[in-house]
């Protein structure tokens, strides 16, 4: 699967430029010839005005079969550090790219740039099993250790002491565990004997479990449409929409219920989608700190508890509206003006009119269909173009999904498509009964037949699949029709064929050679063809005279089976006539050709 370069901008593509250098340095890349699979890159800009190259290994994590490894549940790590004095927080140093690919996997994950192919010979990061792979590797490297002295989620570390004297013998433990497998830490982004820190979201210490004061409030930015997010319990959230030209759209939203981090997480998530929709966006890119919900939306990791499963099912409703929508994760620094705006969306301020106000969670409203779907055609159709939804049974399901590629949901509205006509909106059994009223019978209509009024609805706009046998059972019941209609001059019953078959009586002669010498010297084949009935005679001859398919005649053809022969050979007059024709075998042969005349 090779999926065709895109061109970047001078800018980005110097940034790729670097970035690439900087990989191969590392010897992290490596170059290719003649990859199978091959992805784009897709640069993305930080708070600091740098670029960040992923890799689009969307078409890779669908042919990719799911690592169905557990996650640690965060409410649980988070709770087990409560009552630890002195905390160590570590994380890992481009956790992901310290393990090293299989071989025969490395040439998957190439990417196209303008400086050539390269792949990665390191787990590169947006692999839809690299959250696992990594959980399944650490698990296994600190596993005395887990659940004792140390917690570990992904490449976040957390190194727990009960008290002073403990501290240095557990960090030595896990320094050695870390040199032993060769991990190396991020030493930015590490901190030793503390009594509280942000681990996963949480501010945690020895008394207590707190909101991180950097996430209370929630805001979602978008650009490209682009979508950031960040995870809150009550107050605030805001969206930012960002369009490739720099345009951007600011909205808030403030929430009058109690939520969840993770709740809020997915409500930020869900508004942003719902307007990037609105305003008929084609393709986005989501950016959110969460790794939860990223991993989530990514198929990465697993929603367990119901309404979790509640938002994922609605958010994939909705991303199934865009032709295109990518989902990664950035840092926390990295989202200061999502921060501001949810910041004014939560100050103790008037609600201005342009602020929306969300009074319940959008997974508790429920969904407003655009029709009843009870015995409604087209109620299967949308409901598989909205939500995905197919029948239990396979034939059925496969049956829906052909049947739907020739309709378009837009605006809650169902449309087919045509080849070489503008999109037909699709009618219920009601309102298609009122259309060929008004049509056939109305201030424009003329009483035209059924195909006529047909053609006349489908020049309208209007479609539903038995359009043309409700025209017919229209038009016979109609009363003016049936009055000034034309009166047929068609017979009132079918015509009789004719069964003589005397006039096309005609038969044809043939001799076949030459074939091996068969049994008493036969090598020769003459046939006879009723060209009427397409009746067969055939008889094997040592030699071609004229008294062998005079006999031939008189025995096959005169006195056979056929149940148009006998009379009729002895009552007409014979013409035998003889030509010369060209055989398969380029030899002259005479044939002879019998008509009845």
């Amino acid at each position: 699967m090779r999926q065709k370069k895109r061109a970047f901008a001078p800018e980005r593509d110097g940034a790729i430029k670097d970035e690439v250098q900087k990989l191969m340095v590392a010897k992290f890349i490596r170059e290719v010839y003649y990859p199978d699979w091959l992805a784009n890159v897709v640069m993305v800009k930080k708070v600091n005005d740098k670029w960040r190259m992923c890799v689009d290994f969307t078409v890779l994590n669908k042919a990719c079969p799911k690592d169905s490894y557990p996650l640690p549940r965060i409410d649980q790590l988070v709770d087990s550090t409560a009552g630890h004095k002195l905390l160590n927080f570590m994380d890992a140093f481009s956790g992901y790219n310290q393990i090293r690919m299989d071989e025969a996997d490395q040439e998957k994950t190439c990417f196209v740039t303008s400086q050539g192919l390269f792949c990665y010979e390191v787990m590169p990061f947006g692999l839809r099993n690299a959250g696992a792979t990594y959980q399944r590797l650490v698990n296994h490297m600190f596993c005395p250790q887990i659940g004792q002295n140390v917690e570990v989620y992904v490449d976040d570390m957390l190194v727990k002491s009960q008290d002073e004297g403990r501290h240095l013998d557990d960090l030595q433990e896990t320094f050695d565990t870390l040199r032993q497998c060769h991990m190396k830490l991020n030493p930015s982004k590490c901190a030793f004997g503390v009594s509280s820190g942000k681990f996963l979201g949480f501010m945690v210490s020895h008394r207590r479990i707190e909101v991180n004061p950097d996430k209370i409030q929630v805001i979602p930015k978008k650009s490209n449409p682009l979508l950031d997010e960040l995870p809150h319990s009550t107050g605030g959230i805001g969206v930012v929409l960002q369009s490739p030209e720099g345009d951007k759209l600011k909205h808030k939203v403030h929430l009058q219920y109690q939520a969840t981090i993770n709740e809020v997480e997915y409500e930020v998530l869900l508004k942003g989608l719902e307007l990037a929709k609105s305003m008929e966006a084609k393709s986005i890119l989501i950016l959110g700190d969460s790794q939860l919900i990223m991993g989530q939306v990514n198929g990465m990791y697993e929603a367990k508890e119901e309404r979790m499963k509640k938002y994922l099912s609605r958010v994939m409703r909705l991303v199934k509206g865009f032709e295109k929508a990518d989902f990664d994760q950035i840092p926390t620094e990295e989202n200061v003006e999502a921060d501001d705006i949810a910041k004014e969306a939560s100050a103790n301020e008037p609600v201005d009119e342009s602020d929306e106000v969300q009074y319940m969670p959008s997974i508790d409203v429920p969904e407003v269909q655009q029709v009843d779907n009870r015995g409604n055609w087209m109620a299967p159709i949308i409901s598989y173009l909205k939500d995905g939804r197919l029948p239990e049974e396979k034939d059925e399901a496969r049956k829906l999904r052909v049947r739907s590629a020739r309709y378009v949901l837009m605006n809650e509205v169902l449309y087919k498509r045509g080849f070489s006509q503008p999109y037909l909106r699709c009618l219920a059994s009601d309102k298609a009964n009122y259309v060929l009223r008004e049509v056939h019978e109305g201030a424009y209509g003329n009483y035209s037949g059924a195909r006529s009024l047909v053609h006349k609805v489908v020049c309208a706009g209007y479609y539903w699949p038995n359009m043309q046998a409700n025209a017919k059972a229209y038009v016979k019941v109609c009363d003016q029709c049936q009055q000034f209609s034309n009166v047929p001059r068609q017979p009132s019953e079918y015509l009789t064929p004719m069964v003589a078959p005397w006039p096309f009586a005609q038969w044809g002669l043939d001799i076949l050679d030459p074939f091996l010498l068969g049994t008493r010297q036969m090598k020769f084949l003459v046939v006879g063809i009723d060209y009427f009935t397409k009746w067969v005679e055939t008889e094997p001859l040592a030699n071609i005279t004229q008294q062998n398919v005079k006999n031939f005649v008189w025995k096959n053809i005169d006195h056979s089976e056929n149940p148009y022969r006998g009379d009729s050979f002895q009552a007409s007059l014979w013409k035998q006539r003889s030509y010369t024709c060209k055989s398969t075998h380029g030899q002259s042969q005479g044939d002879d050709v019998l008509r009845q005349g």
